[in-house]
């Protein structure tokens, strides 16, 4: 049994119901999100874009002075990435590239865009889960290690496992190794709702996208008609939480899986959480495991930031 099914059946057997995220991103979902980071209501690319446009001199000015690696984790397709590449081109340092991401698609895409853009770049994509690619690259050498997350990706974690990830991030570098975190603020939370309940429909595409998966490729039989998107935003814990809503009581039968699954009328399948936070979330984050806090950039209207962490 491949991990996708355990994790699927693992989700639709819990009490409350629940897909991983990770599982929006074959090629359909990669198309629906570059969709998605167009849409005037998404704020988040085109703040963190801005940044970098603005500051990536600035930020590269940070990074060791020569002969290091930068790892990016869920690489995407590299838009605002190529600015800090860029600059760090520009800056004459030597340096590795090195896009980790779960989807070979997207790692084909963004090489092939890179290296037309830029020719000099030397670039390995890595189609492995985050510290596995991590694990890989410590082997290699102890080359200082530059890390990007960026894009709001940590805000995919929930409140109750964003630590372990970060503890599992400290333990895979070595003091004096960087981590550029791209977190996105809170803010009005009437303008995070509308980010999320675009006018076109796309992130609820998206979402259902994740359903469109499972019957293509595990064999399912699920009605989206039967579902509708739902997504709700806490000022307290900055989460935003999206859900597909079963409209009525029905069973879905999952061929791989060799079972059914029962929904009752209006139970939800969490699909995603998107977590902001304030400064002296990340400033607490930080401190707990090894971090200290070296620069932070913002955009313009303050949306958005992106934080330089080095490792104590």
């Amino acid at each position: 049994m491949n991990q996708y099914l355990q994790d699927v059946i693992k989700g639709l057997k819990s009490e409350d119901k629940y897909l991983l995220s990770r599982y929006f991103y074959n090629e359909e979902g990669d198309r629906l999100f570059q969709e998605i980071m167009e849409l005037d209501e998404y704020y988040l690319t085109r703040a963190e874009k801005e940044i970098f446009q603005i500051h990536a001199a600035d930020i590269c000015a940070e990074f060791p002075s020569n002969n290091y690696r930068i790892a990016e984790l869920g690489a995407g397709d590299g838009t605002k990435t190529r600015y800090l590449l860029e600059a760090a081109l520009k800056a004459k340092s030597k340096f590795e590239y090195f896009p980790i991401d779960i989807s070979p698609n997207v790692l084909n895409i963004l090489k092939a865009k890179l290296e037309k853009a830029l020719p000099s770049l030397k670039i390995k994509g890595l189609a492995q889960e985050y510290f596995e690619a991590l694990s890989t690259l410590a082997q290699l050498s102890d080359i200082p290690l530059v890390v990007l997350f960026l894009g709001s990706n940590i805000g995919n974690f929930r409140r109750d496992n964003v630590d372990t990830f970060i503890a599992k991030l400290s333990d895979s570098l070595r003091p004096g190794d960087l981590f550029l975190l791209g977190v996105d603020k809170k803010k009005d939370p009437n303008r995070i709702l509308a980010a999320y309940n675009d006018s076109r429909g796309i992130t609820a595409a998206f979402n259902f996208n994740s359903l469109k998966r499972i019957n293509a490729d595990l064999g399912g039989n699920f009605d989206l008609q039967k579902f509708s998107y739902y997504n709700n935003y806490d000022p307290h814990s900055g989460e935003s939480r999206s859900y597909l809503i079963s409209k009525e009581e029905q069973e879905v039968f999952i061929k791989a899986a060799n079972q059914s699954f029962h929904f009752e009328a209006h139970e939800a399948i969490h699909t995603e959480t998107s977590r902001k936070y304030g400064a002296s979330d990340l400033q607490k984050l930080a401190s707990r495991h090894g971090f200290k806090i070296k620069r932070e950039f913002s955009d313009e209207q303050k949306l958005f930031r992106n934080q330089i962490w080095e490792k104590i």
